[in-house]
């Protein structure tokens, strides 16, 4: 990230940038610098009394046509090292083992650890770029500022964007790039003039999809090359038969400033028939402006597929009884349904404990410390907190829509039965359907037996949150009114069968092609569903058993898609549908008695009278 100083005034801690009132393309010069304002400086240096040469390659890009005026560096303060020189060379040659610019050389002093060298003329930079650099002698190297006398900063993002180099009298005999080789960048400061006020370039995401009859929306992403925040674009497209433009405003959050980016997304019209073709874009206005960048366009491969399949990112979460910041993660999958409904599809997978049934070296993902959750096996995040690394606000469902909204191939549907009438075992039927051709691929169907309303009088819940006032979201109220270790909890979304969870090889075809549903039939046994810690079977209520079904690439370990059967939830409503409901109690998650309009989570206990009981779980807010 950069900031921009005299010139332009950077605010706020996102990085956003604001441009003083009144700046246009006549006059204004900005300080463009590779080192945040809170970014602290290192040392670095050879230990030796020498001449140091240092180089930075200004090249190309969004700096192709501007104007250097000024170049600054950060430098020691010591007697015994002298010699200060900023220079600017369109090679890097040594003449007699010496450093020979061939552009400028400015001798130049300290001042406030800063060496600024004012060019007599303004050097106009070309696509092959410059070299700016900065020599100084080391006389002596008693002191730690002689010994590493050279300013540095740690690497970042950004470290793509220069090369930078390094030639000394003693130790590096020739010139050599060196920020491969060692974790930092050099940082400088350099006054650039004769910049546009509207440019900016495009990228486009790889692929832009979408189904047949459906517009499509295409990812992008803008870069001011220009003076002047972007906060509107002009886009033009073409491809597929399709021609035309579209406006775009940016939010005020997404408004970048010169050599910033941001994302943004724009859509076309929909097409009425399977295509894959080449789209290209162009961005050819800017803030209501014509796009100084002259050659602004990019191109994406457009697939159109018979229909988009509904994604539904499987969260699973690995909790323990034994974890006190776990129970977070019932709460967290609760909200998500509240918030989303049978789309969100979840199980838990508990670790070390009673109900565990997986050794920690066989888990789907790895989970050394809990909470955690992976969505898709392949998205690191919190059940609860999502990726909000301070731990205040609820965001797992921006983690998990993020992922709900992204393309995937597969579509699947799931259908259960008991596979006989002694109902020992479950026979779960997967309808898979590609929308695109996989030849030579490995894809295979997995199934996992989950079991709601779980517990056993000897099971007790580690709770950290407890007695934690004014610290945690209003969310987590009652664990932070229950004890430390909760008695009585009941636990769902359990897996307590995945004798195949990195999916079932051969379960389908290695040629697949696109829209010819596919079908897959697992069986699971109530018997093999035993906890690992000491065999116990962990069927303990066959009306409170579901199961998921995940298409997975083996090739990546990825889930492309998930579906739930809850089957035999379904086979209870319809005995009771005759009976009578006689009692209905609700309880919270620790088991206390509570009314219908609780705040939170709510479990639902409904008796019929015909002996039958129902449980549903739901939170009022």
């Amino acid at each position: 990230m950069k900031y921009l100083s005299n010139s332009i005034m950077a605010i706020g801690c996102a990085g956003m940038m604001l441009l003083s009132p009144g700046i246009t393309s006549a006059s204004a010069s900005i300080d463009y610098t590779n080192r945040n304002q809170d970014t602290p400086l290192t040392w670095w240096g050879t230990g030796k009394a020498e001449t140091y040469d240092v180089a930075v390659l200004v090249k190309g890009g969004q700096f192709t046509g501007l104007d250097i005026e000024k170049i600054s560096f950060p430098a020691v303060t010591d007697p015994e090292v002298t010699d200060f020189k900023i220079w600017m060379s369109e090679s890097l040659t040594l003449e007699n083992k010496e450093n020979h610019p061939d552009v400028s050389t400015t001798d130049v002093t300290v001042t406030d650890g800063i060496v600024t060298a004012s060019l007599s003329e303004p050097y106009r930079l070309t696509e092959g770029g410059v070299y700016v650099g900065l020599s100084f002698t080391v006389n002596q190297r008693t002191t730690p500022e002689q010994q590493q006398p050279l300013a540095t900063i740690a690497t970042t993002d950004d470290s793509s964007l220069f090369s930078y180099y390094i030639h000394s009298s003693r130790t590096y005999a020739k010139w050599g790039e060196f920020n491969q080789s060692m974790a930092f960048q050099l940082p400088f400061t350099i006054t650039l003039s004769n910049i546009p006020e509207n440019a900016a370039a495009l990228s486009l995401s790889k692929t832009a999809t979408s189904g047949v009859g459906l517009p499509t929306t295409v990812n992008a992403t803008i870069t001011n090359y220009g003076i002047k925040p972007i906060t509107s674009l002009t886009v033009s497209y073409e491809g597929a038969g399709l021609t035309g433009s579209t406006e775009v405003q940016l939010p005020e959050s997404s408004t970048p400033a010169f050599t910033e980016s941001a994302a943004f997304s724009f859509e076309i019209p929909a097409i009425n028939e399977k295509t894959k073709t080449g789209l290209k874009a162009t961005i050819t206005g800017v803030n209501g402006q014509p796009n100084s960048v002259a050659n602004a366009t990019a191109e994406t491969q457009l697939k159109i597929f018979s229909h988009l399949p509904e994604n539904r990112p499987l969260l699973e979460e690995y909790t323990g009884t034994g974890c006190g910041y776990c129970p977070r993660g019932s709460i967290g999958i609760e909200k998500m349904r509240s918030l989303y409904g049978e789309r969100f599809i979840a199980v838990a997978h508990h670790c070390d404990d009673s109900m565990a049934i997986f050794a920690a070296n066989e888990r789907p993902n790895l989970a050394p410390a809990q909470p955690v959750a992976w969505i898709n096996r392949n998205r690191e995040t919190d059940p609860y907190f999502g990726d909000d690394k301070s731990l205040t606000a609820f965001g797992i469902d921006k983690v998990w829509e993020s992922i709900a909204q992204s393309f995937t191939p597969a579509d699947i549907t799931l259908q259960c039965q008991w596979a006989d009438d002694t109902q020992s075992a479950i026979e779960a039927t997967a309808n898979v359907t590609f929308v695109d051709d996989y030849p030579s691929s490995d894809m295979r169907v997995a199934y996992m037996l989950v079991a709601d309303g779980l517990q056993k009088p000897t099971w007790f819940q580690g709770n950290y949150y407890s007695g934690a006032t004014d610290k945690w979201p209003a969310d987590f109220a009652e664990l932070v009114a229950a004890p430390q270790y909760i008695v009585g909890l009941e636990y769902d979304d359990v897996v307590i069968l995945a004798e195949s969870s990195k999916g079932i090889p051969g379960s389908l075809p290695s040629d697949i092609k696109a829209d010819e549903t596919m079908t897959h039939t697992g069986t699971l046994t109530l018997a093999n569903a035993k906890s690992l810690a000491h065999g116990e079977n962990l069927v303990q209520d066959k009306s409170r058993l579901s199961v998921v079904a995940v298409v997975i690439d083996a090739s990546t370990g990825s889930i492309l898609n998930s579906a739930k059967a809850s089957f035999i939830q379904a086979g209870v409503e319809a005995v009771t549908a005759d009976a009578e409901a006689v009692a209905t109690t609700y309880h919270d998650i620790m088991g206390r008695t509570v009314t219908a309009d609780h705040k939170g989570i709510t479990i639902k206990t409904t008796i019929y009278s015909n002996g039958d009981m129902k449980s549903e779980k739901f939170m009022n807010r």
